[in-house]
C-alpha cells in the first residue's frame, strides 16, 4: 500500500459502516415515541429499547479486539453489515417487546464488529498527513447518524411507521456491505493461536491497566453514558419551542465541531488536551443549562462533543503504534463505549422521573468534570511509566 496517499473510496465506506453502525441506536431515537405507542406496557423498560444494542459489546468489546484481526477485517465486516440488514428486516415486523429486545441484543454483534474493525481499519489505510482530518471525520458518524435520523426519521414514520424506519435501514446496511465489497483491501490477519477463556481474563487485566490501551476506553465511557440519552431525551424537556431544534441541532452542531474544532484542536494541542477541553467545556454547558440557559447551554454541549469526539479516536493511535495494541484499545473503547450506551438512557429516565430535568442536568455536568479529571490522572500514569 502506498503510505503516501489515502484510499479515499475505502475510507468513505468505512465511514459508511460507521453511519450504518450509528443509525443502529439512531433508529431506536427517533422512534421512541412510537416504540411507546406500539409497547405501552414497556414503561421506563423502553430505555432498553435503546440500548440493550450495548450488551454484546459490554460482555464482548476487550475479546472483539483481540478476534477481529485474527479472523480478518474485511470479512468480519461485510458479515456486520449483512447481520444489521437481518436484524433491522426482522424488526420492520414489529415483533413483541420481549423479542425486540432479544434482536436488539443479537444486533450487538454487528455494532461491536463495525466499531471495532472499522476505525482500526481506517488507521491503516489512511496517510499519515491526512490522519487528523480523517479520525475527526470517522468521529462524526454517530452525529451523523443521529442527524441523519432526525432529518429523515419523521418521514418514514409518516410514511410507513416503524416498518419503514427499520427497512430503510435494513437497505442502507445491505448498500454499504456491497461498497466495502468492492473497495476494501484484503489485509494480513494476524498470526495468532485463539486465546483461551484464562488469556481472554488475562488480557482484559492488561488493557485496563495500562494507561495507554485503556485510556480512550475510560474517557468514552463518560461520553456515551451522556450521548445517545441527551439525543434521546433532552429534546423532549426543553421547552417547547426549543424541541424540535435540539433534536436536529444537536448533532449537526457536534460534526461541525468535530471537523473544525476537532482538527484544528488535534493538530495544535494534541489528542489529550482536545480531550480534556472537550470533557471540561461540556461540563461548563450543563452548568449553563441547569442555571436556565437551556438553549446556549446544549448547544454548547454539542459543540464539546464534537471535540471529544475527536480527541477519543486519535487518543487510539497516539498512544498505541502497532495495529494490534490498537485493535486492543478500540476494543476496549467499544467495551465501555458499549457500557455507557447500555446504561446511559434508562439511567437518565429514571433520574428524569425521579428528581426532574435540574438535577439530572447537574449530574450530567459532573459526569464530564469526571472524565476530564481522569484523562489527567491517566496523563499523569503514562508520564511516570515513562521515566527512566
Amino acid at each position: 500500500m502506498d503510505e503516501t496517499r489515502t484510499p479515499i473510496a475505502a475510507v468513505a465506506a468505512l465511514w459508511c459502516a460507521g453511519l450504518v453502525a450509528a443509525l443502529q441506536f439512531a433508529k431506536m431515537s427517533v422512534g421512541f415515541d412510537a416504540l411507546a405507542v406500539l409497547h405501552p406496557q414497556a414503561g421506563a423498560r423502553l430505555g432498553l429499547a435503546v440500548s440493550l444494542i450495548s450488551f454484546i459489546g459490554v460482555v464482548l468489546g476487550a475479546v472483539a479486539g483481540m478476534l477481529v484481526g485474527q479472523i480478518g477485517f474485511r470479512r468480519v465486516l461485510i458479515a456486520a453489515m449483512a447481520l444489521a440488514a437481518v436484524i433491522s428486516a426482522f424488526q420492520a415486523f414489529e415483533p413483541g417487546f420481549g423479542i425486540l429486545l432479544a434482536s436488539r441484543a443479537v444486533e450487538g454483534l454487528s455494532h461491536l464488529a463495525i466499531v471495532v474493525a472499522a476505525p482500526t481499519l481506517i488507521v491503516q489505510l489512511t496517510a499519515k498527513r491526512h490522519l487528523a482530518f480523517v479520525i475527526s471525520l470517522w468521529g462524526t458518524f454517530f452525529g451523523v447518524g443521529f442527524a441523519l435520523a432526525g432529518l429523515v426519521g419523521p418521514a418514514l414514520l409518516g410514511l410507513g411507521g416503524l416498518r419503514a424506519l427499520f427497512l430503510a435501514h435494513a437497505a442502507a446496511a445491505m448498500t454499504v456491505g456491497v461498497a466495502l465489497l468492492l473497495v476494501l483491501p484484503s489485509l494480513r490477519r494476524v498470526q495468532q493461536p485463539r486465546p483461551t477463556l484464562t488469556q481472554i481474563i488475562e488480557r482484559h487485566v492488561a488493557i485496563y491497566r495500562s494507561p495507554f490501551t485503556n485510556a480512550a476506553g475510560l474517557g468514552w465511557l463518560f461520553y456515551t453514558l451522556t450521548f445517545v440519552s441527551s439525543l434521546t431525551l433532552l429534546p423532549r424537556i426543553a421547552p417547547p419551542e426549543l424541541s424540535r431544534l435540539l433534536a436536529t441541532a444537536l448533532p449537526l452542531i457536534s460534526i461541525g465541531a468535530a471537523l473544525t474544532l476537532g482538527v484544528a484542536c488535534l493538530r495544535w494541542l494534541g489528542a489529550l488536551w482536545t480531550t480534556v477541553i472537550g470533557f471540561a467545556g461540556g461540563a461548563l454547558a450543563m452548568v449553563a443549562a441547569s442555571l436556565g440557559l437551556a438553549g446556549p447551554g446544549f448547544m454548547l454541549l454539542a459543540l464539546c462533543w464534537g471535540i471529544v469526539q475527536s480527541g477519543s479516536f486519535a487518543l487510539v493511535p497516539t498512544l498505541n503504534g502497532r495495529p494490534e495494541d490498537q485493535a486492543l484499545a478500540n476494543g476496549a473503547l467499544a467495551q465501555m463505549g458499549n457500557l455507557g450506551n447500555l446504561l446511559g438512557t434508562p439511567l437518565l429516565l429514571i433520574l428524569l422521573i425521579a428528581t426532574g430535568p435540574r438535577p439530572a442536568i447537574v449530574v450530567l455536568a459532573l459526569l464530564f468534570a469526571t472524565a476530564a479529571l481522569l484523562h489527567l490522572w491517566l496523563a499523569r500514569k503514562r508520564s511516570q511509566q515513562n521515566q527512566p
